[in-house]
């Protein structure tokens, strides 16, 4: 009987002829590799190690070098005496079975045991690593797996849309209108046999249209369509192809003109916009800066195809043909927020050269802005238009686009970020105690001038990160502000004052008790950018019709003109800039808003 705490012999060290081994492979690795090559699954290599026995003489001579590392204080390798494989198994032996396991190494021994080596088992080259104590083939080529293709940028492909079905329906299309040439206004059933919403027409025509031409022909919008089907896959990406410049993969600014212009020209909403063209320009610039501000989250000025994708602007885009009156699309079309913000861009533009400086920022809702909240967004930290000049603090019709409606709705994800770069002082994308206090300064000094008691700075910090709940203590993240749910009442209190006094004095269960009865009767949910623009399009529809009952009755009554003039000097006549603009407008050929057209449209709505 061996001694306790003696070593066994490996079983390798009884076949050679030269002087004995030493083992020095772990004793667990050895029971390992006698476990497996003792599994019923090896008979067939037993068999296959004895052909090649037999054929050594053929060419095919086995040999395997073990390299044993010795554990000794120089720390020197000796090489060791080739071992033949074949020599481990005789005719009459059986495997030899592993020693009973220990409880502490149980779970080794089972790991291996779902190990097939089968796989890894060749007839022309075999090699033992003494160190691993498993087989290795020299020509075995592991195989990757094929993964299959999962993201598709220019959309996933349709195996059932071939350009036979396209050629045949285009075809057909040009056969029912019985020409070989059209012209934009014939573009609609084309466009309908490309599959496409009808307002596309407009960017498939010039997409097809070849140079000097008016027209199209079947062959050209044929094999148009082919070069867009065969690389463009879903209806996002075809839309930016056909509406991109040569070489970019994104939409610009003037990009969507051309859709624009089809949309003003054709949609039945917008047919008395023929009498005033000077204000279809203005239109388009309103509803693309309404496209960028919704769809562009990036803001880059650029829509991808991407962000294009993950917006609702094609489904929109589709439900204009279905539906009559522009002003029920709320998203980006409606003519009655147009006019809206044109109006209120229009109060504030006093010399009308369709520029807003500082001091034009400053009178908007009768000062509400504080100054260095106007210097903040003057600086360009949001103006984002080649139109808006942060050197000379200007902001143009587009820019002020985007500053109305973030003013009006602080609840949306871009209005939010809108105001964070604002108070983003130093751009580390935190707003710290310090940002706050700045800002709220300004609202102290407005508080105190309206002899109203302001709250001290300290107790409105306690306030504001109690309502916030940011995950890092005194700075507030664009994150933490987004999952508040309470957004516009943290940018109010700093930001604008007249909001911030209707915040305090606000109901708190006012808005919840509104939105119960309109679940109960159904009706659709407003943001708070259309209640917003409802609310002003009537008081501008009730002023413009007041300045009409005033023009008809100076005209019939020649005590009018007397009457004006003594009102005026008891200054009971109140002055409204935007009756101002008007009669700038009817006695200029400037761009300001007709009345002629805002009558129009009165009748219209």
């Amino acid at each position: 009987m061996e001694e306790v705490g003696s070593r066994r012999q490996h079983p390798l060290t009884k076949l050679g002829t030269s002087s004995k081994m030493k083992p020095l492979i772990n004793l667990k690795v050895d029971e390992l590799f006698m476990k497996w090559i003792s599994l019923p699954e090896q008979s067939d290599l037993f068999a296959k190690l004895e052909q090649i026995k037999e054929n050594r003489n053929e060419g095919e001579n086995l040999s395997t070098n073990f390299q044993v590392q010795k554990t000794a204080k120089n720390k020197k390798a000796k090489e060791v005496a080739n071992l033949t494989i074949p020599a481990i198994i005789k005719d009459d032996s059986k495997p030899m079975l592993s020693p009973r396991r220990f409880a502490k190494n149980a779970k080794s021994r089972t790991s291996l045991e779902k190990y097939e080596p089968s796989n890894h088992i060749s007839t022309n080259s075999i090699t033992v690593d003494a160190r691993k104590s498993i087989f290795v083939t020299n020509n075995n080529k592991s195989t990757k797996p094929i993964i299959p293709q999962f993201y598709f940028p220019y959309g996933k492909p349709n195996t059932i849309a071939t350009d036979k079905t396209f050629t045949r329906m285009i075809s057909k299309a040009f056969l029912e209108l019985n020409t070989k040439r059209l012209k934009l206004s014939q573009m609609g059933t084309v466009c309908k046999a490309c599959g496409c919403p009808l307002y596309w027409k407009s960017i498939l025509f010039n997409k097809a249209l070849k140079p000097g031409n008016t027209y199209v022909t079947e062959s050209g919008v044929i094999e148009m369509w082919k070069s867009v089907v065969s690389l463009y896959h879903d209806e996002a990406s075809r839309f930016v192809s056909l509406l991109a410049k040569k070489d970019n993969k994104y939409l610009e600014f003037d990009d969507l003109m051309p859709l624009l212009r089809d949309v003003v020209d054709t949609h039945p909403g917008l047919m008395f916009l023929k009498e005033a063209p000077e204000f279809h320009t203005r239109y388009m610039n309103t509803v693309i800066a309404r496209i960028f501000y919704t769809v562009n989250r990036s803001w880059s000025g650029r829509i991808s195809v991407n962000e294009l994708r993950k917006s609702n602007f094609l489904s929109v885009l589709a439900n204009l043909e279905s539906e009559q009156d522009i002003n029920v699309v709320t998203d980006y079309f409606s003519y009655e927020h147009f006019y809206v913000i044109y109006c209120k861009f229009w109060e504030l533009d006093k010399d009308h050269d369709l520029v807003i400086d500082k001091n034009d920022l400053a009178r908007h809702s009768d000062g509400v802005l504080s100054g260095r909240l106007i210097d903040r967004i003057l600086s360009g930290a949001v103006t984002r238009w080649s139109d808006s000049a942060t050197r000379t603090q200007c902001m143009s019709y587009v820019d002020f686009v985007w500053f109305l409606i973030s003013e009006e709705d602080k609840t949306t994800n871009i209005s939010i970020e809108y105001w964070f770069r604002c108070m983003d002082l130093d751009g580390d994308g935190f707003i710290s105690l310090y940002e706050m206090e700045y800002f709220y300064e300004e609202q102290i000094r407005k508080l105190e001038l309206l002899d109203i008691e302001p709250l001290p700075f300290d107790d409105c910090a306690c306030q504001i990160l109690d309502m916030i709940h940011p995950a890092k203590p005194e700075c507030i993240s664009l994150v933490d502000l987004k999952k508040s749910q309470m957004a516009g009442i943290f940018f109010d209190t700093f930001l604008n004052i007249e909001k911030y006094l209707e915040h305090e004095q606000k109901d708190p269960f006012a808005n919840s008790l509104l939105d119960e009865n309109d679940e109960a009767f159904e009706l659709p949910k407003q943001s708070d950018w259309e209640k917003y623009a409802a609310e002003e399009y009537e008081v501008l529809v009730a002023e413009e019709q007041a300045n009409e009952a005033k023009t008809t009755f100076s005209a019939d009554n020649p005590f009018a003109d007397v009457l004006e003039d003594e009102l005026t000097r008891l200054d009971l006549m109140h002055d409204d800039p935007l009756n101002d603009a008007l009669r700038f407008s009817q006695g200029s050929n400037s761009n300001g808003p007709k009345s002629s057209s805002l009558s129009q449209s009165t009748t219209v709505f």
